[in-house]
């Protein structure tokens, strides 16, 4: 489930008796009151100084009231267990947990908070808050009434460390008779910025005349490892940057669906990190000890060797040590990239697929080269692989050139278990550590009781099982298969992935039957069968694009809208969406491509190469560009791909002329996912390399700055390397190499210009 921003439905109101000697008074009041907001699992955060007496101890009777519910509900202090007040608080941190009791729920279903911190420079405006301060109390009822606040924060600021300042915009209360302020009972009020929780109210300024609010930011707690059990069932909280928020993807939150393909996602980390020690140790230093206030490096390997679950781990260690980290976002809203320069933190900005990302990284390397960063920032790039071939590699090395203090090479991921004597402790390793994920959604068998009776296979030593993916794999489908519920049947030559992927079809079969959806009813398995190789295969942005993208599925195109909503919403249920994506896809990304790579295969068990040629046929340039690269990408181990790739590209009367109508760019980023020298695929790439050159030329005749001239000059010269190294095949090729440098020659804007790195 994605963290979600500020809800009005969730802001509470609570009130703890006071005990007193003697009758209450204006001096000695009944009760302490504040504000809190409920964060999920009958949690609700407000500040300590309210549910704690002066001596630190917590009150024994806390009652809470929903800004929409009426009727005050009991609740319990569950952290922190003490809170000692000096004269300034001391060193700790004046916020608390309490838990309502069972039944005493304020609202319905809670979308888990987004928790944040201030990492820029500049304040942050449009900040809000909403609590119940005495301002707001009806004096004949006694009832306060929600009050909403809006307000700046400035980064800078704050007499203690964990506290930030909220600058009350419009409008100042006056104070109440007596001196008191007119904001009291608003601590514990959540401190909203950029749509995440940063801070909790604490006190405000008399010296500002109500004007100024103190809070204690998020970050102070974030290590507190009670706290962050409670709130979000890890030991550290995972706070984004408001500033940058937009800049990283939101990993998504898949622990509760009974999918066994999620658990080898990487962002779920199920198997515990082991192996790569080494590269850890490397990359840190590379981010925290070297001067350089930007650096960039590249880490390659085919997918499934593991590089996304080493970044995690890196990001993972580096926000601990206060570095904002993550991993670059698809989409990116403009103006985005130019707030690294400004960051006051450390940054680390993880690039995946790298080779589909040159436009982003042409846009972000130039905003890095036009102003020095405030604090260092990293940038780790991840791809499958990087040759001289590329168009991508080219343009990165050519911009990169004389910008960096080491120059940029590829560093392939080494196995993680080259050795085949370490493998068997690996397996078992991963074996418990799935089992232990497995039985908090499936509660039909003892995983982590199975998982310790279950011998360690005899071929680990096939050299396939040096990629990390392949070993968690077989771990997976044998804990599978062992359960009560194993797949029957199956020829003893079956490859895990397809163990893997007949058990997620339980899990696709229990969705479809499941309200609100029931399709089971209206389409059958092979149906939704090629619906999630579908989804898996083209992407969609809205739901119109999902609906005509099943519409072209040959059994589904006399179906109404209606329907194939149904059937496109129950797609987008499956697995979790990115950003700008109506539906997700099936992850890992090797997993996905093996389902893809079969359903496509022609085979007696219902493999149809038709869906291809019905699913790009209609498709959008976006759609094309994409599953031609996600082909390419499978190809590398899906031997039945290439000539299906091959045929579309060049024969297929509906996919080839719309192939033809890509822009070069396109066309390149196709090329760029070919594995390197694949004879397999040589006339595809021949076809390709021969209408991206054609328009390359159209374009430099209609454009002639240096800017466009210096991309097709790189392109053309990939495109020449490219068609150089398919000469080994001895037959003629499609373009002369030497002429197309001698053109490129005459491209070059600077006659100064070097050479590109090779």
């Amino acid at each position: 489930m994605v963290a979600g921003g500020f809800s009005q439905g969730l802001v509470a109101e609570i009130r703890a008796p006071v005990p007193v000697d003697g009758p209450a008074s204006a001096d000695k009041p009944d009760y302490s009151r504040g504000s809190g907001y409920l964060v999920g699992g009958g949690l609700v955060l407000t500040a300590a100084h309210v549910v704690f007496d002066d001596y630190g101890r917590k009150l024994p009777v806390v009652e809470v009231r929903g800004i929409v519910a009426g009727g005050w509900r009991k609740a319990t202090v569950i952290w922190p267990s003490a809170y000692p007040r000096g004269e300034d608080g001391g060193d700790v941190a004046d916020v608390a947990l309490v838990r309502l009791e069972q039944g005493a729920g304020l609202a319905g279903e809670v979308t888990p908070v987004g928790w944040g911190w201030l990492t820029g420079q500049q304040p942050v405006k449009d900040c809000l808050l909403v609590g119940f301060p005495r301002l707001g109390r009806d004096e004949e009822t006694l009832l306060r009434q929600p009050e909403q606040a809006e307000g700046t924060i400035s980064p800078v600021g704050g007499s203690r460390s964990d506290q930030l300042y909220f600058q009350v915009d419009g409008p100042i209360p006056a104070w109440w008779p007596g001196s008191d302020s007119p904001w009291a009972g608003v601590s514990g009020a959540a401190v909203f910025a950029g749509g995440l929780l940063v801070g909790v109210v604490a006190s405000d300024h008399q010296t500002f005349g109500g004007g100024r609010l103190s809070a204690t930011r998020i970050s102070a707690i974030a290590g507190a490892a009670e706290f962050a059990r409670l709130v979000s069932g890890i030991d550290r909280l995972e706070l984004k940057s408001v500033e940058l928020a937009g800049l990283f993807d939101d990993p998504a939150q898949v622990g509760d669906r009974r999918s066994p393909t999620s658990l080898l996602r990487p962002g779920r980390t199920v198997v515990g990190f082991y192996g790569r020690d080494s590269w850890i140790g490397d990359l840190t230093g590379w981010c925290v000890k070297e001067s350089a206030p930007w650096a960039v490096r590249l880490i390659t390997g085919p997918g499934g060797q593991g590089k996304t679950r080493l970044a995690l781990e890196l990001c993972d260690d580096l926000s601990a040590a206060g570095w904002v980290s993550g991993f670059l976002a698809r989409s990116i809203l403009a103006g985005l990239l130019e707030k690294i320069v400004e960051t006051d933190t450390p940054v680390l900005l993880i690039v995946d697929y790298a080779e589909a990302r040159a436009r982003h990284l042409s846009a972000l390397f130039r905003v890095l080269q036009q102003r020095t960063p405030a604090k260092r920032v990293r940038i780790l790039l991840l791809a499958r692989s990087a040759h001289d071939e590329a168009d991508w590699w080219w343009q990165i090395r050519d911009e990169l050139r004389d910008k960096l203090d080491n120059r940029l090479v590829p560093e392939p991921l080494t196995d993680l278990e080259p050795r085949q004597d370490d493998r068997s402790g690996s397996y078992q390793r991963a074996l418990t550590d799935l089992a232990r994920a497995w039985s908090q959604v499936d509660t039909e068998a003892d995983w982590t009781a199975l998982a310790t009776t279950m011998a360690i296979p005899a071929d680990l030593d096939d050299p396939r099982y040096t990629l990390a993916l392949a070993l968690h794999e077989r771990a997976l489908a044998a804990l599978l298969q062992a359960g009560p519920n194993p797949i029957t049947a199956l020829p003893a030559d079956t490859e895990n992935t397809d163990i893997l992927l007949a058990h997620e079809g339980r899990y696709w079969a229990e969705t479809a039957d499941a309200p609100p959806h029931h399709l089971s009813r209206k389409y059958i398995w092979r149906l939704r069968h090629q619906a999630v190789v579908a989804a898996a295969l083209c992407g969609a942005t809205s739901e119109e694009e999902a609906i005509a993208t099943l519409r072209r599925l040959p059994h589904l195109k006399d179906q109404n809208s209606a329907d194939l909503a149904m059937l496109a919403a129950w797609l987008r249920d499956l697995y979790p969406s990115p950003p700008n994506a109506y539906w997700g896809s099936l992850v890992p990304d090797r997993i996905a491509e093996h389902l893809i790579g079969q359903a496509l295969r022609a085979r007696s068990d219902g493999g149809e190469p038709g869906l291809a040629r019905a699913l790009l046929g209609g498709a959008t340039p976006r759609q094309l560009r994409d599953s031609l690269m996600i082909l390419a990408r499978a190809s590398a181990h899906q031997p039945y791909l290439p000539d299906l790739i091959t045929k579309l590209i060049i024969i297929d009367k509906q996919v080839a002329p719309a192939v033809a109508q890509l822009h070069f760019t396109a066309l390149a980023a196709v090329l760029d996912a070919f594995p390197q020298r694949s004879v397999a695929l040589a006339d595809a790439a021949d076809t390709l390399i021969a209408l991206a050159e054609t328009q390359a030329r159209e374009a430099a005749k209609s454009r002639r700055d240096q800017a466009t001239l210096e991309a097709l000059a790189r392109l053309l010269t990939s495109l020449s390397t490219r068609q150089s190294s398919l000469d080994q095949r001895q037959r003629p090729i499609a373009v002369d190499a030497a002429a197309l440098h001698r053109e490129l020659a005459a491209y070059q804007p600077t006659a100064e210009r070097e050479a590109p790195w090779r």
